[in-house]
């Protein structure tokens, strides 16, 4: 049941539902759509051994549209959420669970490209906000979650308690720079970050690039064995030169070395430090 603006909502029938059919609240210029995507909600949960809890910021209309799809043609509810949580982005996610040590933590490694993490019975998978956030005209543009009280209060009164009674979770993996933001900056529970609130109560809570086009050279770094894994100088020599010969190929001039390159050194220290981080 949705927290805020739903006591009435109904999931509409079978073969009938579409995206303005699961609007329940407005909140400012955002919409919250009952498409609560995950395998927390489902009639046979995750196992209680579960060690690992997979975070997103919030279902978009990619994920949006796998639910209705999958509910349109029979699917339950449950099994809807199933489908469509992290549609698009699980490929891309293994690859960082087998390059950062996560399977390997699991006695899981390598996990294949192939799994469903939804099903496999060792991640819990969820979001920050459980249901699908859009525009009020049904876009997935970027936001900052700290900014409504629909998005605050689903943190802190649903997402905060959910990981908390998992008992057996131990790393709390988050994806995304605006999640990791709301977590350590801008949401409180009891007068202290989120983040501080639950690593005080035992979770390790670690941060990922979000598995997004946009964040490839991220994802690329943090696939790679540790064994792999490029010194900082390595890494700028690589980006360097594919970068050159890109514009080259492309008839384009080339932008400023150092600046290239400084992007570069931002993109990899983030990623080493995700690693020391699981390492710990």
């Amino acid at each position: 049941m949705p927290c805020v603006g739903g006591k009435n909502f109904t999931i509409p029938a079978l073969g009938t539902c579409r995206a303005e059919n699961l609007r329940f609240h407005v909140d400012g210029d955002r919409a919250l759509f009952c498409a609560m995507i995950g395998n927390t909600q489902v009639t046979v949960p995750p196992p209680s051994t579960c060690k690992v809890a997979i975070v997103g910021l919030s279902p978009a209309d990619t994920q949006m549209r796998r639910f209705t799809e999958k509910y349109n043609h029979g699917a339950s509810y449950e099994e809807a959420a199933l489908e469509a949580a992290f549609e698009g982005l699980g490929r891309d996610l293994t690859r960082m669970l087998n390059g950062l040590g996560v399977a390997r933590k699991l006695g899981l490694h390598p996990l294949p490209e192939s799994i469903d993490l939804n099903r496999s019975g060792h991640f819990l998978t969820t979001s920050l906000i459980k249901c699908a956030s859009l525009t009020v005209h049904g876009s997935s543009s970027d936001f900052d979650p700290w900014k409504y009280e629909s998005n605050v209060r689903c943190i802190t009164e649903r997402f905060v308690p959910e990981m908390l009674e998992h008992k057996s979770i131990e790393h709390i993996l988050v994806l995304g720079s605006k999640a990791q933001k709301t977590l350590t900056e801008k949401v409180q529970v009891s007068g202290v970050s989120v983040h501080d609130y639950l690593s005080k109560r035992g979770k390790i809570v670690s941060y990922l690039p979000h598995p997004s086009g946009a964040n490839r050279e991220s994802v690329d770094l943090a696939s790679l064995d540790r064994e792999d894994f490029p010194t900082l100088q390595q890494h700028q020599e690589r980006m360097w030169a594919k970068y050159k010969l890109r514009q080259r190929q492309r008839g384009k001039p080339l932008g400023d070395e150092a600046s290239y390159k400084s992007t570069r050194a931002s993109r990899w220290k983030a990623i080493a430090r995700i690693r020391s981080a699981l390492d710990a």
